[in-house]
């Protein structure tokens, strides 16, 4: 028997061109192939940022671009998913003031990440193990210059991991 499902409706908003610094380490290698499996982003417009060695957790697309930094991308992103330790973010550079950053690094507070990429709009996110079978708990908090359309953005990319909830201040991101 042939499917017989309607197509799917064509998108209200172009995907975003996202970048995932850190798509190589444990949790980049799980959130990057799981926004592109979801079609959050289409392969041709998500980065690979990658410090040592690519990860074949993203053999599937061929179309996307790795590169050793943010300032060797082809073009600027919208969205940046940083993914590193806190170490590494805080000896690295990561200029992106224009675009939505989106941190998954524990212990780095929201103000911190503004201050060190430049960014106004911010998210930051706490997944937790479980993001390998998509089953993350992941409680998130925005800066204020983050719209309601960036809020939605990163309910999107976290529900491809698990569940996620807004939290109403940093020290629940915390406990």
């Amino acid at each position: 028997m042939q499917d017989t499902a309607p197509p799917s409706p064509p998108r209200q908003t172009p995907q975003p061109r996202m970048a995932l610094v850190g798509a190589s380490g444990w949790l980049g290698a799980c959130i990057g192939p799981a926004l592109l499996r979801a079609g959050v982003t289409a392969p041709h417009r998500f980065s690979a940022v990658y410090h040592r060695a690519r990860s074949p957790a993203y053999d599937p697309w061929q179309d996307l671009e790795w590169a050793g930094s943010l300032q060797a991308l082809a073009a600027p992103p919208e969205v940046v998913i940083l993914s590193v330790r806190p170490q590494d973010f805080r000896r690295g550079h990561f200029p992106c003031p224009e675009a939505l950053v989106i941190s998954v690094m524990a212990g780095v507070p929201l103000e911190e990440v503004q201050a060190r990429t430049g960014a106004a709009r911010v998210i930051r996110a706490m997944p937790n193990a479980l993001v390998e079978t998509a089953q993350s708990y992941t409680p998130w908090l925005a800066s204020g210059a983050a719209s309601a359309r960036d809020r939605a953005l990163a309910q999107q990319m976290l529900r491809c991991v698990g569940t996620e909830a807004e939290v109403p201040d940093e020290h629940a991101l915390d406990v």
